[in-house]
């Protein structure tokens, strides 16, 4: 598996023909690189590619290429399953979320392996402990077997017991689902492109049989957790049939900023805000005219964010054309215009960015102002935050609200009102 991020060129990591049937999401350059604009998962030929959105751009992936690549991966499946969403996003019409065949078995494998990987080379090896009674070796004295299987010899008032059955908590490093999991792991880090798998070939069969047999001995967080990946891991093998090494899939993004909208939305808890509507009227016949459609609102008690989810990097920051629209909902939202009900000294306008690598989670890091405009109420005041695309997207994935991002921007702008 290889990881790159939209816009980046790379080597060919498939065959043509399973390129094109990748449809518009890569391209070829002229000096024979691949391209893909899309963020998303790619599978062919037995080889996975994931494209990370362009907030990584720049930023030295290293051995974080896969715990990103499992950060975008649980994002974009919580959003294909998402209640308000489908491949059409209502409002604008453009597709949002794509597939090719069916993904899921394929995805379901590419996480648990992700996980698995990353857990192994935090954790190491599953080992478990188990008790084992005996008088011939040390530990704490096993009083329950000791009086059933030793000699009683009563001497007074004293009974002495021989030999004394004691019991010690041991691991077995081969044992079997310890096996299952070390080799799982060789595997999988074969599939990662991250060395020769020197493990034992396991069949989904043996592997799942293993599991069916330790489930209910497992009670520790960790070895529960374990046997749940692999699970997920070689039931997703066993349904596919071996197949997903060949065949090509992909779920992918051709419209990622309203993906990172709605991830926004969700984890600030956001609302829509209804704009009044324009309407040309020419003799007895009418056209649509201003059709203004905020992405989002957060209210507090005293104020209210209207944010725009703004998916460009901090070089390149939003034009004309966004800063005007901005400028307009703040004002429509305003009881100075006689739609809203809010003043609009205490109405802030918040494009939001994705980064990566900051410190915070959240942090304004500027403001727009027009010429000669200070004040409270400056009509052209916009404020610019970058959120950790990060944080926003585990969030997202999880379905958990983080009030730590609205309650920066609240604090942040009233500040420098």
């Amino acid at each position: 598996m290889t990881v790159f991020v939209a816009g980046q060129p790379g080597p060919p990591w498939c065959s043509a023909s399973s390129l094109a049937a990748l449809n518009e999401a890569w391209r070829a350059d002229s000096v024979g690189s691949v391209i893909c604009q899309s963020p998303g998962v790619y599978f062919a030929d037995g080889a996975a590619r994931i494209v990370l959105p362009r907030c990584y751009a720049g930023i030295a992936l290293g051995g974080n290429g896969h715990r990103a690549a499992l950060v975008l991966l649980r994002a974009l499946e919580q959003y294909r399953r998402h209640p308000r969403r489908g491949a059409v996003e209502e409002e604008s019409g453009e597709v949002t979320i794509r597939n090719i065949d069916s993904v899921h078995d394929t995805m379901a494998w590419l996480e648990a392996a992700l996980l698995l990987s990353e857990d192994f080379t935090r954790n190491g090896p599953l080992y478990l402990a188990s008790t084992a009674i005996s008088p011939r070796r040390q530990g704490r004295v096993h009083w329950v077997k000791t009086q059933r299987n030793a000699v009683h010899v009563v001497d007074g008032a004293n009974v002495m017991a021989s030999p004394l059955w004691r019991a010690r908590r041991t691991i077995d490093p081969e044992d079997l689902l310890t096996r299952l999991h070390v080799d799982t792991c060789a595997e999988i880090r074969s599939e990662l492109g991250r060395g020769a798998n020197t493990g034992r070939v396991w069949s989904p069969s043996d592997a799942l049989s293993i599991l069916d047999r330790r489930d209910r001995g497992l009670f520790a967080d960790r070895h529960r957790t374990v046997a749940l990946w692999l699970r997920q891991y070689w039931t997703s093998i066993a349904r596919s049939g071996g197949t997903r090494r060949a065949g090509v899939s992909a779920l992918w993004s051709p419209s990622f900023p309203l993906v990172w909208e709605e991830m926004l939305r969700t984890v600030m808890a956001g609302r829509s805000l209804r704009m009044p509507q324009g309407t040309y009227r020419i003799g007895a016949s009418s056209q649509v005219g201003l059709h203004l459609i905020p992405d989002f609102v957060v209210d507090s008690r005293s104020a209210l964010l209207v944010v725009d989810a703004k998916h460009y990097d901090l070089a390149t920051l939003p034009q004309s054309e966004s800063l005007t629209k901005q400028m307009l909902y703040r004002w429509f939202a305003s009881a100075e215009s006689g739609h809203g009900s809010m003043p609009m000294a205490v109405i802030h306008s918040v494009f939001v960015l994705p980064a990566v690598g900051r410190p915070q989670s959240l942090e304004v890091i500027g403001v727009h102002e027009l010429a000669q405009e200070r004040g409270p109420g400056a009509f052209g005041r916009v404020w610019v935050a970058a959120a950790d695309f990060e944080t926003v997207a585990t969030a997202f994935a999880s379905r958990e609200l983080t009030p730590s991002l609205a309650a920066t921007l609240f604090a942040a702008t009233a500040a420098t009102s």
